[in-house]
Parts: C-alpha cells; structure tokens; sequence
C-alpha cells in the first residue's frame, strides 16, 4: 500500500537523518533572490550555512537561468518599495481627511487638530523612511550577493537542456497544466503572456531534479520559496506539506524519495541535523518573510475571484 500511496507517508526520523548526511542539496532561484530581501546579519548567515556545505549544494540550470534574469527586477523591487509605501501612506491620509471631516461639526472635537496631528507622525514616518532609503544597499553598483552565490555554485551548475528537449517539456506541460499535474500549472495566468521558458520553468526545473537524482542514483533535498499550491498541499491558507503527487512522482521516476524544504525550515534543520551555526533570529526573519509572501499571495487569489 505505501509503495501505490508514498506521496502520503513522511520520511520516519532514520531516514531523514540519512538524507541529510549523504544527500545533495539543490536550490530553487527564489530561494538565493530572497537573499536580496534579508537584513545584513540574516543574509552573512544564509550564505555561511551554504559554505558550510558547499561539497553538497547543487543548482538546475533553469534556477540558475532564473536567478540571473529576475535578479535586477528584485533589486530594483526592494528598492522601490520605500516610495511604494510613503505614496500609500498619502493616499491613506488622504482618505482619512474625507473620513473625518464627516465630523467637523461635532462641538467639542477639533478635527483639525486631529488631522494635524496625524499629519505630524506621518510626516515623521516619511522621513523615517527616506533615512532608511538611504541606507539601503546599492546592489546594483556593489553586489556582494552575486560573487557570493557565483563562487558557490562554481562547477556545481546542471547541463543546460537543447532546444528540442525544452519543446518537449513544452508539449508534455500543456498536457499536465490542463489536468492541474505539479509543479507549475498555477503560473498559468501570470506567465503565459511571458514565454514557453517561463511558463514551464518549474517543470523544467522539476525534470533536472528528476535526472540529477537518476544520474546520482540517489536522493535529493530541495530548497524553494515556491508558495503556490502547486508545489504545497494548503489548509485554510496554511502550508501542510509538499504535494503528494511530485513525492510519488519523483520515487516513480527515480527509485529515491525527494524532500522538499522551504527556505526557513531548511535553516531549521541544517542547525539540528548539520551542526550548522545559523543564528535563531536569521530562521525567523526568513519565516516572517515567507509567511507574509504566502499572506500576500492567499489575498490575491481572494482578489482574483
């Protein structure tokens, strides 16, 4: 029964504890382009748990691809957001004035006080902002991320794949995304204006995992900060686990059982398993991360409907 359901049955503790000694770990592009996202200390610390395991860390081509061609837009993203938030922040105050002028007439309020008021803090908050701003790394001009993650991943990059094996991936996603078949069928509306490359780049990413583990005759750990449901069984907006039809597909094509990890709780278990010397607070702040990503991402579904 296990063998016709293995998607539904975890790894008991011996067998994760094999795995993590002796598997090769490969890395989604999402999981080092948040690398852009993280504050100094959490960043120094990420890339540190990489080294510590450079002999075991392992990179699809089609992430790597990923990486270098989304890297500027995340940059230049974070950057942005510093004004993204002080023209929301007008706009709110903006519909605040409306809100409350409702009440100017009230005999022992002074609603222009009020606003006055909140216009200070905001004002305040503004400059707060602008200071931060400043402060902000200009990756663009000193990036030590991209040396970092080039000289990590020196020789440890997969074959890139022809031009006829990529239509052939084409062909067999449009077959799969039309039966919902993980992973990838959900990028179907944001990325199917963008090119075959980025409509199917997560099932290409899928089949070089599947070919590494074929070619190691062994199995893999998987690192992404993927948080689409084509990737992870959702309850109620909260991730459960990977999908049980890639577990059960990976075994099917391979012989080995793949662990998929999103970025925090690989840190989580490279500090329990590996010895590594990730800092708790870097493992929660990447959490917060990702679980504002997965927020975000759940209100827009609820947007699009």
């Amino acid at each position: 029964m296990k063998k016709e359901f293995f998607g539904f049955y975890p790894p008991d503790e011996h067998e994760i504890e094999a795995i993590w000694n002796e598997s090769l770990i490969a890395f989604d592009a999402n999981t080092l382009l948040n690398l852009y996202r993280y504050s100094k200390g959490t960043k120094n610390d990420f890339i540190k748990t990489l080294n510590e395991y450079s002999d075991r860390i392992w990179l699809p081509y089609q992430a790597g691809y990923e990486f270098h061609n989304n890297r500027i837009s995340v940059i230049k993203s974070q950057e942005q957001t510093y004004s993204e938030i002080g023209a929301k922040l007008d706009e709110l105050f903006l519909q605040l004035e409306k809100d409350l002028n409702v009440f100017k007439r009230h005999p022992f309020i002074s609603i222009d006080k009020i606003k006055l008021e909140i216009s200070k803090k905001l004002e305040k908050v503004k400059k707060d902002l602008l200071t931060q701003a400043e402060k902000h790394p200009e990756y663009l001009k000193s990036d030590e991320i991209l040396p970092s993650i080039t000289e990590l991943f020196d020789e440890k990059i997969g074959p890139k794949y022809s031009e006829e094996d990529l239509q052939k991936i084409y062909e067999n996603g449009k077959l799969r995304y039309a039966k919902k078949i993980p992973p990838g069928f959900s990028d179907i509306q944001n990325k199917k204006n963008k090119g075959d490359r980025n409509l199917y780049g997560d099932l290409i990413i899928w089949q070089q995992l599947i070919d590494k583990a074929k070619s190691l005759k062994s199995t893999i750990i998987f690192v992404t900060d993927d948080r689409k449901e084509d990737w992870w069984l959702k309850y109620k907006g909260q991730t459960i686990r990977p999908r049980e039809e890639l577990i059960k597909e990976f075994f099917d094509k391979t012989g080995f059982r793949i662990l998929i990890y999103q970025a925090d709780s690989f840190l989580n278990f490279a500090k329990e398993k590996l010895n590594s010397q990730v800092k708790e607070e870097s493992i929660k702040e990447v959490k917060q991360i990702r679980l504002e990503d997965e927020k975000d991402y759940e209100n827009t579904l609820i947007n699009n409907e």
